[in-house]
């Protein structure tokens, strides 16, 4: 007479083994993703910051640009009125053929574009230092350090750190003839 097998036993060791290592793989997981995202948060953040710069610094050349078209057109004179945001859109918008240009910041503090009152109506052949002369400004300043995004009056746009309004709006002219 046969007897019966005896029944199978599954060994104990290796279940507790993988029991320990999926364990393990939890509590690992779960400390390291809060730590990932303490490290990577910041770094998003400053990448978010730095890619609202850019855009402004963008919008900054394409309405200093837009103003030295309309100069171009008119016998190199800027718009006789450039002193509120409707009279900066309407003299830009005839060279916005893409709806692209926008006199409003990105930057995170607000504000929008202005220009320097004392360009309107300026010859541009009176301006000695247009790499450094300021055509328009951010009206707020970033939270961070303080700063503007400038156009000049070459077409170029950067960020500046000091910002004085009576020092940078100031206009090195030449007489007038």
């Amino acid at each position: 007479m046969h007897s019966a097998p005896p029944p199978i036993q599954t060994p104990q060791k290796k279940s507790n083994v993988v029991l320990i290592v999926a364990i393990i793989l939890t509590v690992g997981f779960c400390l390291i993703v809060p730590i990932m995202a303490a490290i990577l948060f910041p770094v998003f953040s400053q990448a978010r910051l730095s890619a609202q710069k850019s855009a402004t610094l963008s919008q900054a050349k394409q309405i200093s640009l837009s103003l030295l078209m309309y100069a171009s057109d008119n016998d190199e004179k800027l718009p006789p009125q450039l002193t509120t945001s409707a009279q900066l859109i309407s003299a830009v918008a005839p060279y916005d053929l893409g709806g692209s240009i926008d006199i409003k910041s990105k930057n995170p503090a607000g504000g929008e574009f202005q220009s320097n009152g004392g360009a309107q109506g300026l010859s541009l052949l009176r301006i000695l230092s247009p790499n450094l002369a300021v055509l328009v400004y951010e009206s707020a300043p970033w939270e961070r350090d303080g700063g503007r995004v400038v156009g000049h009056f070459d077409g170029s746009a950067k960020y500046v750190k000091q910002f004085d309004e009576a020092t940078m709006l100031k206009l090195d002219l030449s007489p007038e003839e």
